[in-house]
């Protein structure tokens, strides 16, 4: 799944290496805060000056050159010659060195020594008196020289360094917030845009996906893809993503930092770094198991809502609320529990990192402390060893909380990319064939089809219609008569047999080519949120003005446009919910008409309107049909009367073809259904 999302990444590799960059920066200007305080510590109980480069990338804290310290005797007493004995031994034990020099005059000792690198001058010099005065009494330290630093490595000599740290922290900071503001700028920018081709590419797979798909799939699920998921996702990219680059970075930089202060110490950190990750790695494989299951719940939410809100005349009229609130509410406790997992998981998580690091700060204390106390670490080390670990465990507990939420976006990404995999079941050629302007001709060649997992819904359809033919189709609910009409366009391929148009297999033509010549106006017109006449252009987009109103007066809605608010320009709600049920079919066939299809499907067009708005319609439905090859799903028998040819199907098969009148001299089922339904319907006009 890396691999696949580095995909979306690569586009945008540059942008990648500029904050990746630019987060390494941020890493180094964080890591030399802790630096800059760890030279305080020398500048307080030193009293250094200048700046060193070296002290500050992790050097010895003591210039290397010799200095001397002036020894007194405060009981009144001189140094003896037998002295020089006792002081070079008390200087080798203490630092592994004897004195360089040593001179007396009266109660004064002047001792020139150089250490080692590694030892601390006053911890080395405390170790000196005890060895010659245990009781600290008698003997005592006037002062020590130091020699002037050496140039080579040290900026603002003569100043003292306590007065360039907090300006060297200022400056710090301040680039330290720049490259801030770079890596959150590209990383936003970078996650957006592969959000928004992301968000794209999905919307544009479930365009070209089948038909069949979104019957067997909940609309809510799908939403729920494209909104939670990607959402999910987003995070991920946008915010995630910034942490997930930089922390490592800083904690990567913080190790190497840390060998260069003291290796010993490090190799102990490396140790107690897997005990950290073990739990990370445990407690993170659970919460992306979660993490699809908190997604599948929200979908499942997502789903519930929709329904419900689409659907609301129905609750209402039923009367359904509350079981409709109990429903939901049930379900959003089920997304609740599913949540509360993944936070308790979280929450056990972050305790767990806390305590380990705490537990080995404990540990890096004692045994720096001890190094320090026995000179083989300087202070200013320790400390910059301490701050650094603290600086390092902070992205390491934001790197365990950030893999939680990087989970349930991997879980997430998961969903798409499975909505990402789903094939259509109607596929085009590799090279198909561009149709031409149709004549209309249809042929059925012993089709035979099943939906998944079901029966046989046509079997051994043969038809042949043609051009310019209006077939009405016929039936009991369950013939098959609307599965018939949706092979037409390709909304699914026969099981056995084929469709052809002018003698073309529809498996051989481009599907644009195709349904590009077909207009469909269903029993439900569905119309987009938008002006009226944006919704007769619909299927010809780039339509002049006067097209679309001659369209509208051939579909007898020019009036009852004209008299809206705004004409053509009025904004219609969703689904067209503001118009009528007549106006919603006028718009229609007018969207239908302004195409000019060769071909032209209607099913159930008419069959739930009023006898008024019938009129108007069937008599747009008939300028629609002069000159095209119809199919027309139909029990007025207005509609079924004109047609040229009247198809019975009973049981996915057809049983009667022939004119109005030769089916009901036949005296089959066209007889009967004409008796059951179109009779009453003659007596009720």
């Amino acid at each position: 799944m890396v691999r696949r999302l580095l995909k979306y990444v690569v586009p945008y590799k540059f942008r990648v290496i500029s904050l990746l960059i630019t987060a390494g920066l941020v890493s180094l200007f964080t890591l030399a805060e802790p630096a800059t305080v760890g030279l305080l510590t020398n500048a307080i109980f030193y009293r250094t000056e200048g700046l060193s480069v070296d002290d500050l990338l992790g050097g010895t804290s003591f210039n290397p050159t010799a200095a001397e310290a002036i020894l007194t005797i405060d009981n009144g007493n001189n140094w003896r010659e037998e002295d020089r004995s006792r002081l070079e031994t008390a200087f080798l034990t203490s630092s592994g060195e004897k004195p360089l020099a040593i001179g007396f005059s009266g109660g004064r000792a002047t001792v020139r020594y150089r250490l080692p690198q590694g030892l601390e001058e006053t911890v080395v010099l405390r170790s000196v008196l005890k060895q010659l005065d245990p009781t600290g009494k008698k003997i005592k330290i006037a002062g020590v020289v130091q020699p002037e630093h050496q140039g080579h490595n040290v900026f603002f000599p003569g100043v003292p360094t306590i007065f360039i740290i907090p300006i060297l922290l200022i400056i710090i900071q301040a680039f330290r917030g720049l490259f801030t503001y770079g890596q959150t700028y590209l990383a936003s920018s970078t996650g957006q845009k592969i959000i928004m081709n992301l968000r794209n590419e999905i919307y544009e797979h479930l365009q070209r996906l089948s038909v069949s798909f979104f019957e067997q799939k909940r609309t809510g699920h799908l939403m729920s893809r494209v909104t939670n998921d990607v959402g999910m996702v987003q995070n991920l990219f946008t915010n995630i993503m910034i942490d997930l680059v930089v922390d490592p970075l800083l904690i990567a930089f913080g190790l190497i930092y840390c060998f260069i202060l003291n290796w010993r110490l490090s190799l102990l950190l490396l140790i107690i770094l897997p005990m950290i990750a073990f739990p990370i790695s445990r407690i993170s494989r659970l919460m992306r198991e979660v993490g699809k299951e908190i997604q599948q719940k929200a979908a499942e939410t997502s789903a519930i809502l929709q329904e419900t809100l689409s659907a609301i005349r129905i609750v209402k009229a039923f009367a359904m609320e509350e079981h409709e609130i109990g429903k939901f509410r049930q379900q959003t406790k089920a997304n609740y529990s599913a949540s509360m997992t993944g936070a308790r998981l979280q929450g056990v998580l972050s305790p767990i990192i806390e305590l380990l690091a705490v537990i080995g700060l404990g540990v890096f204390v004692w045994i720096g402390g001890r190094d320090v106390l026995y000179g083989s670490m300087s202070p200013k080390d320790l400390m910059t060893f301490i701050l650094v670990i603290a600086y390092v465990s902070n992205p390491v507990r934001r790197v365990s909380r950030l893999i939680g939420q990087a989970q349930h976006a991997l879980a997430s990404l998961e969903r798409i990319f499975k909505l990402l995999d789903e094939i259509p079941e109607v596929q085009e050629k590799l090279n198909p064939l561009v149709l031409p302007r149709l004549n209309g001709e249809i042929t059925f060649e012993n089709v035979s089809f099943r939906y998944k997992g079901g029966t046989e819904t046509l079997k051994g359809i043969n038809l042949k219609v043609r051009a310019g033919e209006i077939i009405a189709i016929v039936g009991p609910s369950g013939a098959g008569k609307t599965t018939l009409v949706n092979l037409l366009p390709r909304f699914y391929d026969p099981n056995e047999g084929r469709v052809l148009v002018d003698g073309v297999d529809l498996r051989d033509v481009q599907l644009k080519s195709l349904r590009r010549q077909m207009g469909i106006v269903p029993q439900e017109s569905v119309l987009f949120r938008g002006t009226v006449a944006e919704n007769i252009a619909y299927g010809k987009p780039g339509a002049k003005m006067d097209e679309i109103i001659e369209a509208a007066k051939a579909a007898n809605a020019h009036d009852f446009i004209t008299g809206l608010v705004h004409g053509y320009d009025t904004v219609i709600g969703e689904r067209g919910v503001t118009l009528s049920g007549g106006q919603r079919q006028r718009v229609a066939i007018a969207r239908a008409i302004l195409r000019d299809p060769r071909i032209l499907i209607l099913d159930e067009a008419t069959s739930a309107l009023d006898t008024a708005s019938e009129a108007l319609v069937q008599e747009a439905l008939d300028r629609l049909m002069k000159g095209r090859t119809t199919f027309v799903i139909a029990h007025r028998l207005s509609t079924v009367q004109r047609a040229d040819r009247i198809i019975v199907l009973e049981d996915g098969r057809i049983t009667e073809d022939g004119t109005h009148d030769e089916l009901m001299k036949l005296g089959g089922l066209y007889q009967r259904l004409y008796r059951q339904q179109f009779l009453r319907e003659e007596e009720g006009r």
